[in-house]
């Protein structure tokens, strides 16, 4: 077996022996020739992974052990040789033989080290090399493949994930949008029921302004008294109570809130929403006593100290705040002086306190003149001449039987509660209330009168009252029981409220035959003092009328003096009563006798 002796690299050059590389480190000749265990890497078997190691000669090949050391001569000469291991292809090569023809490697010139001639690799070996390719190729497309599959996947997911969330805001909003819907309907019911409610109010154009002094005593001896009552001379005093914005007009009557003025009054209030009822009451006063002023939401009618009063305007509760009518202050409450004068469209009204206390009263303070009535005759012919032409209502001012008209209607003879006259008729009254209705010889007589008051200068009074249902007094009868049975026992609330509010069937109203007339913002006793009083009772014979609840008559009627109150009966009738001084009663007792 021939050797290279000259190879100063001391590495077998015998052909078929794959050279190590030239140019790496080179190991001690202990080392090179030590065996050396192959490692095995376990690999799943069917993966591409394994099927390219394979191919490589690694992973499940078997491991081949290197041939055992050979000695070493001291001249550097191997005496021994191991067979060569193909690493890649994991066979033995066989040594060469001479009969291969092997040649003799050529001897490297002095001095050079020799470098291992480039060999030529095999058709096996470029097989295996392009099978490798191919196979890592392979690999590398498949997992392209599978990270194309992968983002395609995840892409899926979150077209999913965002078609779930908009499928839940497409839920959440059809659910939600109904109610949100209501909820904006309702809303927009309430403010609109609000705004509704106080569309007659206005508080931008301010067409009402209150202003209120202080008492000032014209007889003190104190400066500042004395400099208050110059300024107010010269007109330079400042109110002590300003009111502009919280004056609101509705039905072109202006109202104030009682809270702005309860103060300046020295007047308390009792009484809430849900009562629906509310006491106004002072402190002692001068006068002595307490002061009260009963209200009813909703309701027109008024008690001022027990005495019945009707306003021209109800008082109502605005975010549980009172509102009365300015009217109220202007009748009801004395003490104070108030002028009115208009500045650029609006009216500016002066209250001036003229003693220390104010106080509450349903009449002037006056005494009630009562004029004499038995001037009369029994001619059932008109005794006064009018510059109107009236011949058309004659037929129902004095109607041919007259004696139908005389019916009693009280406590002790009521009407029944589905009694409706079948003939009432439109009756003029003031613009800020519901229209009235009386029976048609009532009516038309009414409308005779109400025409020559105002041919005589009269021209305010109008019907305020006529005809109410059975059910109207009802409502209007328990309202005032209620207020009374808080001061007193049951027995003696029904008594007082039987004396200014009839019983349900025992009032004149539903009969259709009589009516409240005056020209004063509430039903008052004090319109006996007035001179439209003296003429309606002078004249309201001539038309069938007579006053039905005469002052000097309570005892009898069971009423407290109604000096607004006036009943039709005819003129025959009615000439006879009036002249005679007697009321209803006592002239029906007298025809009764005379039969």
């Amino acid at each position: 077996m021939a050797q290279d002796n000259k190879n100063p690299s001391e590495i077998p050059t015998r052909r078929g022996v794959y050279l190590r590389n030239p140019s790496a480190p080179q190991k001690s000749t202990a080392e090179s020739v030590a065996p050396k265990k192959a490692e095995s890497t376990p690999v799943r078997s069917g993966s591409n992974v394994a099927k390219v190691n394979a191919l490589r000669g690694t992973g499940s090949a078997p491991t081949v052990q290197s041939a055992p050391k050979s000695d070493v001569r001291a001249s550097g000469k191997s005496t021994a040789s191991r067979p060569a291991v193909d690493n890649r292809g994991g066979s033995t090569v066989k040594q060469a033989s001479a009969k291969q023809g092997a040649t003799p490697a050529k001897k490297a010139p002095a001095g050079k080290k020799s470098s291992p001639a480039p060999r030529k690799k095999t058709p096996a070996e470029l097989s295996r090399e392009k099978a490798i390719a191919d196979a890592e190729n392979k690999l590398k497309a498949t997992l392209e493949e599978e990270m194309k599959l992968t983002e395609k996947l995840k892409a899926d997911h979150r077209r999913r994930e965002i078609q779930k969330l908009k499928d839940k805001a497409y839920e959440i909003t059809v659910t939600a949008i109904p109610g949100i819907i209501v909820g904006v309907v309702v809303a927009l019911l309430i403010v609109f029921a609000y705004y509704r409610s106080i569309s007659k109010y206005s508080r931008d154009e301010i067409a009402f302004a209150v202003r209120g002094f202080e008492y000032l005593d014209e007889a003190s001896e104190d400066k500042k008294v004395i400099e208050k009552i110059e300024k107010r001379k010269k007109g330079d005093e400042k109110p002590i109570l300003s009111l502009d914005k919280d004056i609101l007009i509705r039905d072109g009557a202006p109202y104030v809130a009682y809270s702005d003025i309860e103060e300046y009054f020295d007047l308390s209030v009792a009484g809430d929403s849900k009562s629906r009822t509310v006491i106004i009451g002072s402190s002692d006063t001068v006068y002595g006593g307490k002061d009260t002023a009963e209200f009813t939401y909703g309701s027109s009618e008024i008690s001022v100290n027990g005495s019945a009063h009707q306003l021209a305007c109800a008082p109502f509760s605005l975010s549980g705040e009172l509102y009365i009518p300015f009217e109220f202050v202007e009748v009801f409450v004395k003490g104070i002086t108030i002028d009115k004068r208009t500045d650029k469209n609006k009216t500016i009204v002066s209250m001036t306190k003229t003693e220390p206390n104010v106080y509450l009263t349903g009449s002037s303070n006056k005494e009630i003149l009562t004029p004499d009535i038995k001037d009369y005759t029994n001619d059932s012919s008109a005794q006064h001449e009018y510059t109107v032409d009236l011949s058309k209502y004659g037929k129902s001012i004095n109607p041919s039987n007259p004696d139908i008209y005389l019916t009693l209607v009280s406590i002790s003879s009521p009407l029944s509660e589905d009694y409706v006259p079948d003939d009432l008729i439109n009756v003029e009254t003031r613009d800020d209330r519901p229209i009235q209705q009386m029976r048609y010889d009532a009516g038309m007589a009414m409308t005779a009168l109400l025409t020559a008051a105002k041919a005589a200068g009269y021209s305010d009074i109008t019907v305020n009252s006529g005809y109410r249902s059975y059910l109207h007094q009802s409502s209007l009868y328990n309202q005032k029981l209620l207020v009374n049975m808080r001061k007193y026992d049951e027995e003696t609330a029904r008594a007082v409220t039987s004396e200014t509010v009839m019983l349900p069937g025992a009032s004149e109203h539903q009969s259709g035959l009589c009516a409240d007339i005056h020209n004063m913002p509430t039903a008052m006793q004090s319109f006996a003092n007035t001179d439209e009083y003296k003429w309606l009772l002078e004249h309201c014979a001539d038309f069938g009328f007579i006053l039905r609840y005469p002052q000097t008559k309570e005892a009898v009627t069971g009423v407290k003096f109604e000096p607004w109150h006036f009943r039709f009966v005819g003129r025959t009738h009615a000439q006879k009563i009036m002249s005679s001084g007697m009321c209803l009663e006592e002239y029906l007792l007298t025809l009764e006798k005379s039969e």
